[in-house]
Parts: C-alpha cells; sequence; structure tokens
C-alpha cells in the first residue's frame, strides 16, 4: 500500500540543514527532510505550520480547528 524508506546519512544531514535553517527541532526537522528526498509533494503534521512549504513539500494539517 505504501512505500517505505531507510534512514540514512543523507537524511541526518538535510535534517540537520533544515533545523538550522528552520530553527525546528532536530526529528521534525528529519521528517520534513525524509518526505523531501522520498519525493512527497505532501507532509501531513498537526506539528508543523499548516500550509507552509520547505522546498517542494507543503505541510498539510489533516485535523480540523477547533473554535
Amino acid at each position: 500500500l505504501c512505500d517505505t524508506h531507510p534512514l540514512t546519512v543523507e537524511h541526518h544531514d538535510k535534517g540537520t540543514q533544515i533545523a538550522e535553517r528552520y530553527r525546528f527541532s532536530f526529528y521534525d526537522s528529519v521528517i520534513v527532510a525524509s518526505a523531501l528526498l522520498a519525493g512527497c509533494r505532501i507532509l501531513y503534521s498537526e506539528d508543523l505550520s499548516d500550509g507552509q512549504t520547505y522546498g517542494t513539500v507543503r505541510v498539510i494539517n489533516p485535523l480540523p480547528v477547533r473554535t
């Protein structure tokens, strides 16, 4: 149903670059880096800013906003 990709040194290095540029936690940065390296266009996350783009990846918050 879906492809999986192993974490590599490239993920670590790209994650470090993203953490420094956007001031994210390392773990959030590795998630973004993994999406970029896997060729994803959309990253579903409730922790990152909805609508923000990082390279070719756009973040979408899948949870509805409650008022």
